[in-house]
């Protein structure tokens, strides 16, 4: 009996395993195109393209010092030869800085010509090593004399 069972519940699992028809695909179509010969033509008319052009040779420039371009000589592109001014920089910063450099170097100049005079007598070769007063003996409790 529980044979019986286990077949009969098992019939309804086996039917479902069964192939099912397969639906059969569209045919494919072919697309109709139309072709031509590559040939070249002339054109009169400008096309807009994208990309960058760069120089055979090319050089980097620089200064030798930082500061604001003043004016440039030479436009981008132009043909330059060796020792032409391209450009130059604003100096008002540099004089500006060469005003102060002088002004600091007059008051150094100063100063070591007061303390000179200052110190001249000082330089004079030593004489003597004996001090100008006498010692006192020290004791506790001794001071200078009065």
């Amino acid at each position: 009996m529980t044979r019986t069972l286990f077949l009969l519940g098992l019939l309804p699992l086996l039917a479902g395993c069964q192939d099912k028809p397969k639906a059969s695909a569209p045919p494919e179509v072919a697309v109709p195109v139309l072709t031509q010969p590559v040939r070249s033509v002339s054109q009169n008319q400008a096309v807009p393209v994208s990309g960058a052009l760069e120089a055979d040779q090319t050089v980097g420039l620089g200064f030798q010092l930082g500061g604001q371009v003043q004016q440039v000589y030479v436009e981008e592109g132009a043909a330059v030869r060796k020792g032409q001014l391209l450009a130059t920089l604003n100096a008002s910063s540099y004089q500006y800085a060469l005003a102060a450099a002088t002004a600091t170097l007059a008051r150094a100049q100063d100063q070591y010509g007061r303390f000179k005079i200052m110190f001249g007598a000082a330089s004079r070769p030593v004489t003597s090593t004996r001090p100008r007063r006498p010692t006192a003996r020290r004791r506790p409790g001794n001071t200078w004399p009065a």
